[in-house]
């Protein structure tokens, strides 16, 4: 049975919610996003009630929830709107972005997660790599040094895993359960 692409993004453009039908436009048929109908589909993505709920928890100051990382984190908050069709320019996030690159800002909030400040210590993805996570996704300028900081960490781990040849290169099976060994990243810096 052959499949039928067009069969089944008609079916989406006639039936789904305006967020598909805005992600089926922008992302598959390429549609301008600046065409009429495409800015009249983000004026009803606005009153979903899903992405009603990410705007309900963002603080005056741009903050989005309670914390970094997390079900109620900046980053959830933000790869949420993002999934239902949101452009990165929209003032929602770029109010978000503000919060997140403007320390006076950010630590008046959970700006951190439990335990990333000992993965950022070991080059393991803390707090700088979930923060980075996130500019990435509005496609922040590169070389704004927490960016340019975790691609380019991530390009020596990437490097230095070429090396290994083993899991047991890099951690330890304990009873139940594997760990890091200690330094496991330590020369890639």
């Amino acid at each position: 049975m052959e499949y039928n692409l067009k069969k089944h993004i008609d079916f989406l453009l006639e039936n789904a919610c305006p967020s598909i039908r805005y992600l089926v436009h922008r992302d598959i048929l390429k549609t301008p996003t600046d065409k009429l109908f495409m800015i009249e589909l983000q004026v009803e993505i606005l009153r979903q009630s899903n992405v009603q709920k990410h705007l309900s928890v963002q603080n005056p100051d741009g903050w989005f929830g309670h914390e970094l990382h997390g079900i109620d984190g900046m980053d959830c908050h933000i790869n949420g709107l993002l999934s239902l069709g949101f452009e990165t320019d929209s003032p929602y996030i770029q109010k978000a972005i503000t919060a997140l690159t403007t320390p006076e800002i950010a630590s008046q909030h959970k700006n951190w997660f439990h335990g990333g400040e000992a993965l950022d210590a070991d080059g393991r993805g803390g707090n700088r790599a979930v923060s980075a996570d996130i500019l990435s996704w509005v496609k922040y300028p590169e070389g704004y040094p927490l960016l340019s900081d975790e691609i380019s960490l991530a390009f020596e781990h990437l490097s230095a895993v070429l090396n290994y040849t083993s899991v047991d290169d890099f951690s330890i099976k304990g009873k139940n359960k594997r760990y890091y060994k200690p330094n496991a990243f330590a020369h890639v810096r």
